[in-house]
């Protein structure tokens, strides 16, 4: 490898006193180069910068030979040391002068010199600078060429003096270099070249790449030659001079261009060449080195001289192809492989020095055979490829550093090129084995064209490893198996494969190779699994049933040898791939009788117990389309279409065939549709696949699946064709789920599931339920118990199977056919709404098993009813209004009746006639008003309560019976709904009714349209039979009169929807009544001012207090318990009002009972008559009495007071407060203590006159 080189003489033993301090600066740094030069019609050369510059030093004596050199130094150096001016001039100037004469003035070549004076440390400053004085105006010339070192000095002094001496090396180099550079392009100026035929045209460029780079619109026309073609080899050396002085200056890119240059030169005026194109026998050397024999060419190095014998053609392009890959060795690793991988190490060259040598083969290969041997063409490629792969063997090696795998893993093109030359090497190994040796191995991928002229000549190989692999055929095979699997190996390898279908066919030579060859056909039956497939793609069915049978060789020999489940399971694989292959040649007879033995062969492989099935694409063999419409069938069954189409000419007959469909709103529910035993014809055959489980909703149809035995299984994905809409028939088992009509919140509650039976006997039933709302508690099981309602068989009895938070069930029996069965599931639940799934499994007394799906998803549960109470005592009697309204303004209701019952103890009376049908909104609750006493053999008890019952209906539902009324009738006339009376039904109770309309003028009017009742599009799924379709445009006729308003003109019972609501009312209880009254004489006239005499006569009773302790009773009686936010009227407690003590005006009835009483102390009231601006009071207006504890009967107390009035006109009596004393008592509290005062005097006023003999005027 050329390097940069430094020639020094050294008369006077400097060198090695300066030596180690020398090497310590190197190499140069920083060393800059700026063309001196700018070649005709090219643009100013750029800056060129080296980092670090290595030179060598070369010692070397002045002799007249030097002036020959071909290559000198770029820099020559003298060293030299005096210590006296006599000295100088006796020694050291007479050789400095000779020297230049010899080394310098008679070089052939521009070249720079200096003169390094070296002082000793004992001669003194003053006269080693005196010295160097002399020097430089002897020798110094134009430019500093002289440079001084001393031995001894400051170290300040000494580093100034070095870095002076560096300075003046790269700028020597620099300078001649630049030189040599400007005079060989001037040397090879284009008019020095010029073709004869272009003698009269223009010149052209000749000069190699200018700025260093590979210019591609540059003009590669060729100087001029002579017949003898010596200027040919002058420019072409010329050119390579180029590329050594920049390799000299470690410029690696521009040499690599000018050697681009040269080479394209070469291809492109190949036809102008006057060289030898014969190709060198090989040398018989042990250890051959293709680059070390280029280098040694003597026709290579005898070119330069003038006169000299031309190499061949073949000889320089090696010449050139080593020079190249030598360049991109260093500009990849900057020095030889064998040497660490620096961390600089350039994947990008290396990748240009392997494209370099798949070049260099390809174009060895492309050699015309009629004037080569094409075995010594091949040995030579082979030569060229082993020597550079064994060279980046190291490289490659998954053993190198971690740092350089990563930087060659990010390079798919590395193991791609190395592969493509490992490639190359096989296929010339596999030439030369076959047109040497009698062993041949006919590989798919190798197709050998076959010579029909005479035998070629014996051809004996040289190289050692060929030699040696094609001693025997074990050998050869053993080699070739070899390089295959490295070629697979570099090609897998890649990240994303570019050579997808060459890495196939290898795989198919490797396995021919294990299987033909080697008789290893476990190997190659792992390396021929599913290679066939390949070239069925790429439409090879010729070669991929070759490759087929290879396959099938394999594993029937696997088979006899050791039979196991995976052997059976590939073989059986190959055999249905063995009839998609024989389905492209059903034509011929033959095939016909093969594809009946293949699967004959198939259904007779059998697997162990415990061996998992086979899936295999059904696509592969058939081509499946799916009919995507349910079809009804008698006995609780539905149908669904298939179509599958065989491309073989057999019919073949299978176990079973199955499609699943998910739900497309819960993926984990599916419903399996089969159908056993069917017979799949040549051509298409139509396979009807039933289930007997009903889930309605949209189902997308997933898995195909056709058992063709106990261990085959074909599958095909259905996911991408449009979903199915499953629904039961009218006439078939149906199930859903409603709020039952009558509601008692006496108990809990319940939801209701009516079980529709179809046309077939159930002997047994089970249902099972999922709740879908958290706090959803049924109680099944528990004491409530459950009630079921046979239409045919009222005396239904339930049977429970388990009670579990999640998963409960029940069972019955013996539902016979058309029968109606409701069954009472009563629950907890505190949110308005239910989710809920039911799941019915019955069994026919055939013993097939069926299934039914019900799904209630947000079923509305709140009742649409309110119901208030407002309690008033007069006397010994009490009074309750009750109102009845609607819990959402939406929903007006009908009001049909409202009763209050007891069952024994109290009397009931209301003096309201109910008209009977009352209709009922938010803000217009229907009101009834009730008289209650008790009897008198009747004690009050906390445990008493009364029953209300209401009657009632919902608008909306009265406007729904209507539609369903119209459209039964409508049904009937058309039978074309009979299919899908179900979605229809479904598709009606989304209808919205104007209910404020109907409620005044009876005109059911629709404001939902189609679009509105069917967002989910159903009715795209019904069959698109032209029958079919005209039951949608009959159903949009039927609608349509309802959506202009249609008025009820004929009577309808809506005695199916009546609904009923039982609420239990408790008594309210209090503990004492008083009863208040002012008495007095009755007088026709009252003067003012004049006393009147009164009693207050006060009642009290403990009759409502009851006689055990009850449950609070709330102000509010409400009929709706599932916890909906109601807000009634304030239920206002019409209490009689007597005057009282400022502090507390007036006691509010709490219906809270009192405590049970710990002894028989009395209770202890004050009454208080507040004072009024009307009466003057004479005496005390506060008294204090007692009531005993345990005073069953009515107790009196009076009280007397005497009243002035003092103004005219008509004047209410005072007001009378009863206060309840519990300050002496810690085991009461006033706030539990109930108390009622009725004042009966509250409205009533005495008329006072003024006096007869006097006049008042009033301003």
């Amino acid at each position: 490898m050329p390097t940069t080189h430094i020639g020094y003489y050294d008369p006077f033993d400097v060198f090695p006193l300066i030596s180690t301090e020398l090497r310590a600066h190197l190499p140069l740094t920083n060393v800059h180069w700026k063309p001196s030069f700018t070649p005709a019609g090219a643009k100013p050369l750029s800056l060129r910068s080296i980092p670090a510059l290595p030179v060598q030093f070369a010692e070397e004596i002045p002799n007249v030979d030097q002036q020959h050199e071909e290559t000198p130094p770029l820099l020559r150096m003298m060293l030299v040391q005096c210590d006296s001016l006599d000295i100088y001039r006796a020694q050291v100037r007479p050789l400095v002068q000779q020297w230049l004469k010899l080394s310098v003035e008679q070089c052939r070549q521009p070249i720079e010199w200096l003169i390094v004076f070296y002082a000793p440390g004992a001669v003194s400053v003053k006269k080693s600078t005196a010295l160097l004085e002399k020097l430089k105006v002897d020798f110094n010339g134009t430019g500093e060429r002289v440079v001084k070192i001393c031995g001894e000095e400051l170290k300040s002094v000494l580093n100034q003096q070095w870095n002076g001496l560096m300075s003046a090396l790269k700028i020597s180099l620099v300078s001649s270099f630049d030189e040599r550079i400007s005079l060989l392009h001037r040397e090879e100026a284009p008019e020095r070249y010029q073709s004869p035929k272009e003698s009269t045209g223009n010149s052209t460029k000749a000069g190699g790449p200018q700025d260093g780079s590979d210019s591609p619109d540059r003009d590669d026309t060729p100087p001029g030659s002579d017949s003898e073609g010596l200027p040919w080899i002058k420019f072409l050396v010329q050119m390579e001079k180029m590329a050594l002085l920049y390799q000299d200056l470690k410029m690696f890119q521009d040499a690599m261009n000018q050697y681009r240059f040269i080479l394209r030169f070469v291809h492109t005026q190949l036809p102008l060449f006057v060289l030898s194109d014969h190709i060198d026998k090989l040398p018989a050397m042990d250890d051959f080195s293709f680059t070390s024999y280029v280098s040694k060419m003597a026709s290579i190095k005898a070119m330069k001289e003038p006169g000299s014998v031309n190499p061949s053609l073949f000889q320089y392009r090696c010449h050139l192809f080593v020079q190249q890959t030598s360049l991109l060795q260093q500009l990849s690793f900057g020095t030889h492989f064998s040497q660490i991988i620096p961390a600089n190490f350039s994947v990008d060259h290396l990748l240009e020095l392997l494209a370099c040598v798949k070049a260099f083969v390809t174009e060895l290969l492309t050699l015309p055979k009629s004037t080569h041997d094409a075995r010594l063409v091949a040995e030579w490629s082979y030569v060229v490829v082993d020597g550079y792969l064994k060279l980046l063997s190291q490289v490659t090696d998954p053993a190198s550093t971690a740092d350089f795998a990563e930087k060659l893993d990010s390079k798919a093109e590395l193991a791609e090129l190395l592969g493509d030359l490992q490639f190359a090497q096989r296929s010339n190994a596999m030439f030369l084995a076959n047109s040497i040796t009698d062993f041949r191995v006919n590989l798919h991928s190798t197709m050998d064209e076959i010579s029909l002229d005479e035998p070629s000549p014996v051809y004996s190989l040289t190289y050692p490893p060929l030699v040696s692999m094609i001693l025997s055929k074990a050998n050869y095979i053993s080699c070739l198996s070899d390089l295959t699997q490295g070629i697979i190996k570099k090609y897998s390898s890649l990240k994303t494969s570019t050579k997808p279908n060459t890495v196939d066919a290898l795989s198919i030579d490797l396995a021919m190779i294990e299987c033909v060859y080697r008789q290893n056909y476990a190997t190659a039956k792992a390396i021929l699994r599913d290679s066939f497939a390949f070239y069925y793609q790429q439409g090879w069915s010729e070669i991929g049933g070759f490759v087929m049978e290879l396959y099938l060789k394999c594993l029937e020999n696997l088979m006899a040898s050791e039979e196991t489940d995976d052997t059976t399971r590939d073989l059986l694989m190959c055999y249905l791939d063995g009839l998609i292959r024989l389905a492209h040649l059903r034509s011929l007879e033959q095939t016909d009788r093969d594809m009946q033995g293949l699967w004959k062969k198939l259904t007779n492989l059998t697997f162990s117990p415990e061996a998992e099935r086979l899936v295999y694409p059904l696509g592969n063999l058939w081509r499946a389309e799916i009919f995507p419409y349910i079809e009804h069938l008698p006995s609780d069954r539905i149908r669904l279409s298939l179509t599958i189409v065989s491309p073989f000419n057999l019919s073949i007959s299978v176990d079973s065939v199955s499609l699943s469909v998910r739900n497309v709103n819960d993926f984990d529910e599916q419903v399996v549709f089969d159908s056993p035993s069917v017979v799949l014809s040549p051509g298409k055959t139509t396979v009807s696949v039933e289930s007997r489980d009903m889930v309605m909703g949209h189902f997308q149809p997933c898995d195909l699946t056709v058992r063709v035995n106990s261990f085959i299984d074909l599958v095909h994905d259905f996911s991408d064709t449009p979903p199915v809409f499953l629904y039961p028939h009218p006439s078939n088992l149906t199930l859903d789920a409603f709020v039952p009509l009558v509601t008692d919140l006496g108990g809990a509650k319940t939801l209701s599931l009516r079980l529709t039976n179809g046309i077939q006997r159930i002997a047994h039933a089970s249902i099972e339920f999922w709740s879908g709302t958290p706090d959803l508690n049924l109680l099944i099981g528990s004491k409530q118990g459950m009630v079921g309602r046979s239409r045919l068989n009222p005396d239904r009895q339930i049977a429970v199977l388990s009670n579990s938070s999640d998963l409960l069930s029940v069972r019955f029996s013996d539902v016979l056919p058309q029968d109606e069965l409701v069954i009472d599931i009563p629950y907890l639940l505190a949110s308005q709404t239910l989710k809920l799934k039911a799941k019915l499994t019955y069994e026919n007394e055939q013993g097939e098993v069926f299934s039914h799906v019900l799904k209630v998803l947000d079923l509305d549960i709140a009742l649409p009813v309110g119901v208030t109470v407002q309690d008033l005592f007069k006397s010994h009697k009490l009074y309750a209004r009750f109102s009845v309204g609607v819990v959402n303004n939406s929903q007006p209701l009908r009001i049909g009746a409202c009763n209050l019952t007891c069952d024994a103890g109290y009397d009931i009376a209301t003096a309201q006639t109910y008209p009977g049908s009352v209709l009922a909104f938010m803000s217009q609750p229907v009101s009834v008003f009730y008289k209650i006493e008790p009897k008198d053999s009747h004690s009050v008890t906390g445990s008493d309560t009364l029953r209300m019952h209401i009657r009632y209906r919902n608008l909306h539902e009265e406007c729904l019976l209507v539609l369903n009324t119209r459209f039964q009738a409508f049904v009937a006339d058309h039978s074309e709904f009979a299919d899908y009376l179900v979605v229809f039904q479904s598709l009606l109770k989304r209808c919205v009714f104007d209910l404020v309309l109907f409620s005044t003028t009876q005109v059911v009017t629709l404001t939902s349209t189609i679009q509105e009742l069917d967002p989910e599009c159903v009715l795209n799924h019904i069959r698109p039979e032209a029958r079919s379709r005209a039951v949608i445009a009959l159903f949009s006729l039927f609608l349509q009169p309802f959506q202009v308003g249609i008025i009820i003109t004929n009577a309808i019972s809506y005695n199916s929807i009546d609904r009923q609501l039982y609420l239990p009312v408790p008594i309210p209880l209090v503990n004492i009544i008083h009863m208040v009254e002012f008495q007095y004489d009755v007088d026709a006239r009252y003067v003012v001012g004049e006393p009147i005499e009164m009693r207050i006569c006060v009642d009290s009773t403990r009759h409502w207090r009851g006689e055990t302790k009850t449950a609070e009773r709330g102000q509010i009686v409400e009929a709706e318990a599932s916890g909906r936010k109601v807000e009634p009227p304030v239920n206002n407690l019409m209490d009689t009002i007597i005057p009282t003590v400022p502090e507390k005006p007036k006691k509010r009835v709490n219906f809270k009972k009192s405590e049970t009483e710990s002894g028989p102390r009395d209770d202890l009231f004050v009454l208080d008559l507040q004072t009024s601006e009307n009466w003057l009071v004479s005496g005390n207006r506060r008294a204090n009495f007692q009531v005993a504890k345990d005073a069953a009967k009515q107790h009196s107390r009076v009280f007397n007071v005497v009243l002035a009035p003092l103004k005219v006109g008509k004047l209410p009596l005072p007001k009378v407060t009863i206060r309840y004393l519990n300050d002496e008592d810690e085991h009461y509290n006033d706030e539990e203590y109930v108390m009622v005062v009725d004042n009966k005097n509250e409205t009533q006023a005495i008329m006072i006159i003024p006096e007869l003999d006097q006049i008042t005027f009033t301003f």
